[in-house]
């Protein structure tokens, strides 16, 4: 199964609901399977793991090798319910968490230094709005 794990900078600003201005967030995602999968996209949203990584693999050699404890090894693969030979999955982090997505850890862009607690309140509405941009692009 093929995967690949990315960052997007969307090219805009957006407004949270909170009303604060968030400066062009990023947004971590991995793909499994091919982009033009015969029945489509899949999004694969979930709060299961640190990370977008559905898999939770490690590159070596060119391939992805899977820890035995990975959560959607059971369900997610060629043949599997989550058919990456059907479909391509698309499994973003989500909007203020760690991992490559703009979240408390990143750099505010007008201080220089990581947001922290000055990090902007987000709602779940917000992490929809990040996602649906990202799925927009692919």
């Amino acid at each position: 199964m093929q995967s690949q794990s990315l960052i997007y900078g969307l090219p805009v600003s957006m407004t949270l609901d909170c009303d604060e201005l968030l400066h062009a967030p990023q947004v971590a995602f991995e793909t499994y399977g091919d982009p033009k999968a015969p029945r489509g996209a899949l999004l694969l949203l979930h709060g299961l793991s640190r990370s977008h990584s559905a898999l939770q693999g490690t590159p070596e050699g060119g391939r992805v090798h899977y820890s035995p404890d990975a959560w959607f090894t059971q369900v997610m693969g060629p043949g599997k319910a989550i058919d990456t030979d059907k479909y391509f999955v698309i499994c973003p982090n989500l909007l203020g968490g760690c991992r490559g997505t703009t979240g408390p850890g990143s750099l505010n862009p007008e201080t220089k230094k990581p947001y922290g607690r000055d990090f902007p309140t987000i709602t779940l509405a917000d992490m929809v709005t990040v996602e649906k941009m990202l799925v927009d692009r692919l």
